[in-house]
């Protein structure tokens, strides 16, 4: 039995590269946004990382992008197991709604309303030549909707919210966005390796202010 290599998984994921991958990930950015339930958040955000992994490896050695895959999945692992230790809702100390049997975060409504605007901003910024970012060739517009979507969607997931899980979701969605845009301009090792280590940190942080934050809020209800 042959073990799959990175450039088997590439072949297999080929029609998916370049703008398609794009279009992808920003609808990714979206339904993290608006998703209220941990496991469609953790599901996600595995999708965002395979997504960006199919960007990077137009710009890097596809075995040297593996590592910001493997960095990604270890992120999603961190989230996973911080969501199942708080349980039953990450999102405890948000204000929710209820509708049904469902308990929905308090500002779902506001962000129905304000992602997709932010979505047709990006657009249109990405589809504006005077707003094209620096060192991107025309070629590879789809990398400036990219960068522009992860960074305004992950801007406008942290501001809507107090909850540190899912403010961390608009943080790790902000800095793939710098991820993929820095990455074209350098291309370093070193570049790779601290932007990584910047996603995994990122995580450890989240992690760490929502465990905390759960204790505070069951010790006042104690």
């Amino acid at each position: 039995m042959t073990i799959p290599t990175v450039f088997n998984w590439l072949a297999r994921f080929g029609a998916l590269r370049g703008e398609p991958a794009a279009y992808l990930l920003v609808l990714t950015a979206v339904f993290l946004l608006i998703a209220w339930d941990w496991r469609a958040g953790v599901a996600g955000l595995m999708v965002h990382y395979l997504l960006a992994w199919l960007l990077l490896a137009d710009m890097l050695d596809p075995r040297l992008a593996a590592v910001k895959l493997v960095a990604g999945l270890f992120v999603c692992l961190i989230f996973y197991w911080t969501a199942r230790q708080v349980q039953p809702q990450p999102k405890a100390v948000e204000q929710r709604l209820r509708l049904g049997r469902l308990w929905l975060p308090a500002s779902l409504p506001r962000r129905l309303i304000l992602t997709p605007l932010m979505l047709l901003l990006v657009l249109w910024l990405a589809q504006n030549p005077a707003y094209a970012l620096p060192g991107v060739p025309d070629s590879l517009g789809h990398l400036t909707l990219a960068v522009y979507g992860l960074a305004g969607l992950g801007l406008l997931g942290m501001a809507l919210t107090t909850d540190p899980w899912q403010a961390g979701l608009g943080l790790l969605l902000f800095l793939t966005g710098f991820d993929l845009f820095y990455t074209h301009l350098d291309h370093s090792v070193l570049v790779l390796a601290l932007l990584a280590a910047t996603q995994l940190l990122a995580a450890v942080a989240v992690a760490y202010l929502t465990q905390g934050q759960r204790a505070v809020a069951v010790a006042e209800a104690a």
